[in-house]
C-alpha cells in the first residue's frame, strides 16, 4: 500500500485566541510505503478416527517505508524505514465424541505490528516516524466445544491470551495521537456462540 500523507496545524492562532479546526501550516509532506508477506505452511492429520491435529506456521514479514518530502528550515529529513518479522506457529487437536459434537484444544501465537497511523507521531513530540514502537507478541490458548443444534452450531469456550509490547496510546493533544509499547497484559475469557 503507498500513501501520500500531509499534515497540516489544525488551528491558527491570531490575537490571542486558538481558531481550531482551521487548516494552517504544513508540518508534514510524506510518500508511505507498506508491504507485507506471509507464506504458511498448513497440515491435517487424522491420528485415530475421532482424534484429529492440526498444525501449521506462519511467517511474517511487514515492511515500512518513509520518505520525507518536507524538509525545510530547520526541519530535517525525517525519512526511514522499519521492518518486523515473525514465525508464527499454531496447533490444535479435536476429538470428536460424537458426529455431532467435538471438544479442542488450540495454541498459537500472534503478530500485531505498527500500523501507518500509530507510527504517525512520536511520544516525545519530535519530528518523523515512531520508529521506536514494536510490534505486539501475544500467545493465545484456547479450550472448547462445538455441537450441531438441528440445522445451527453452538459453541462453548474458555481462552486466555497473554501479550507482550501491547500497543497503545502515549497521548493525544491537538488532533495527534502518538503510541507506545506497553508492558505485558492478559486477556481470559469465555465465548459462547449460538
Amino acid at each position: 500500500m503507498t500513501e501520500q500523507r500531509k499534515g497540516y496545524e489544525n488551528f491558527v492562532y491570531q490575537n490571542g485566541v486558538y481558531d481550531l479546526g482551521t487548516k494552517g501550516d504544513m508540518r508534514r509532506n510524506e510518500r508511505n510505503l507498506m508491504w507485507n508477506l506471509d507464506p504458511y505452511i498448513q497440515t491435517h492429520w487424522q491420528l485415530t478416527s475421532a482424534l484429529g491435529l492440526d498444525a501449521g506456521a506462519r511467517y511474517s514479514s511487514v515492511w515500512f517505508d518513509s520518505n520525507d518530502r518536507y524538509v525545510v528550515g530547520k526541519n530535517g529529513d525525517d525519512s526511514g524505514e522499519a521492518s518486523y518479522h515473525k514465525w508464527l506457529p499454531a496447533a490444535a487437536l479435536k476429538y470428536a465424541m460424537t458426529p455431532q459434537w467435538n471438544v479442542y484444544l488450540s495454541a498459537g501465537r500472534g503478530f500485531e505490528t505498527p500500523t501507518i497511523n500509530e507510527l504517525s507521531y512520536r511520544p516525545d513530540g519530535q519530528s518523523g516516524l515512531n520508529f521506536a514502537l514494536q510490534p505486539a507478541t501475544n500467545t493465545t490458548v484456547e479450550a472448547g466445544s462445538k455441537w450441531q443444534v438441528g440445522t445451527g452450531m453452538a459453541s462453548l469456550s474458555v481462552f486466555n491470551t497473554d501479550t507482550k509490547n501491547e500497543i497503545v496510546v502515549a497521548a493525544s493533544d491537538n488532533g495527534r495521537t502518538s503510541y507506545q509499547n506497553a508492558g505485558k497484559t492478559r486477556r481470559r475469557g469465555v465465548e459462547l456462540g449460538l
